[in-house]
């Protein structure tokens, strides 16, 4: 038996991992698959988590404390899970600017720029999901105040009494949470990037060159540059840089956690994760019946 025609080696793997990319493609290339990359870390670090959480108000804080403290590299785990969200959300922004700049909108990659910019929403929703799920008091009111946004539009209650569950936060609220950030949020990720994954394959990376020159491109007669191995050396490079960076942050700074939902502290100022800090100041500008602008 022969295992390479039975790989579809030939047919299939060899022209994926051979094929050419343009041959000014820089190091800003490697975004899209560092994206990729964190999303597995992000799915690992998630599925350990997952063996020891208990989503339930009573023992949601509980169990996070349990793994941060009790469980063997249980906060080496959650910190690779919390700074990875950060740096998803960086890394996926970084490339949807990149990939703008680069003109991927025009034809023929509208759609996947579309599927781009979906999944940079998506990845926003797992961490306004992922935080509420330690259930302390940042994630409590942050909650609260994101949940409660829809309600500046016509039918906005009926939004935010399905974001909660309810009318008010509850358990309800914690378990919708756990269930839209485990398996919704994740397979719809995992959609959108088979989609975009495909599109840039059938229409290969952008050249920025395209919109600089009126008609078709000189041929390149130079080393060419390839997705193997050029491109997947640059990518493991810059991975391997960025592993090394997050498990450094995990090992020095544990993720803080405040007081379990519920405590009262009468001077306490909701923050929601750096990354939402933008719509949290807009808020601060535009307050009562002009909320819905910012």
């Amino acid at each position: 038996m022969n295992l390479r025609n039975t790989m579809g080696w030939e047919k299939y793997l060899k022209p994926f991992l051979y094929k050419e990319l343009p041959p000014t493609t820089g190091w800003s290339a490697i975004l899209g698959t560092l994206c990729a990359l964190t999303f597995i870390i992000m799915a690992v670090t998630g599925m350990v988590l997952a063996f020891y959480y208990v989503p339930d108000p009573d023992k949601a804080w509980e169990s996070v404390k349990f793994i941060t403290e009790e469980v063997a590299l249980g906060k080496i785990v959650r910190g690779l899970h919390h700074w990875g969200a950060g740096a998803m959300v960086f890394l996926v922004f970084c490339h949807l600017m990149v990939s703008y700049l680069h003109g991927s909108y025009a034809a023929p990659r509208q759609i996947t720029w579309i599927t781009g910019a979906c999944l940079f929403l998506v990845v926003l929703g797992l961490g306004f999901t992922g935080y509420l799920l330690p259930w302390d008091m940042k994630a409590y009111w942050a909650t609260i105040v994101g949940a409660n946004m829809p309600n500046q539009f016509p039918g906005g209650g009926t939004i935010t009494r399905f974001i909660l569950g309810g009318q008010n936060i509850s358990g309800f609220t914690l378990t919708r949470f756990y269930s839209v950030h485990t398996l919704v949020l994740p397979a719809c990720l995992l959609l959108f990037m088979a989609v975009h994954i495909y599109l840039i394959r059938v229409h290969n990376i952008s050249d920025p060159r395209e919109r600089l020159a009126g008609e078709a491109l000189p041929p390149y007669t130079g080393k060419p540059y390839r997705f193997y191995p050029e491109h997947t050396n640059r990518s493991s490079l810059g991975f391997g840089i960025l592993f090394l960076l997050l498990l450094l942050l995990a090992a020095l700074f544990i993720p803080h956690m405040e007081e379990q939902a519920g405590t009262f502290i009468a001077d306490y100022l909701p923050r929601p994760e750096w990354y939402y800090m933008w719509l949290f100041q807009l808020l601060t500008f535009f307050t009562g019946s002009w909320e819905i602008i910012g």
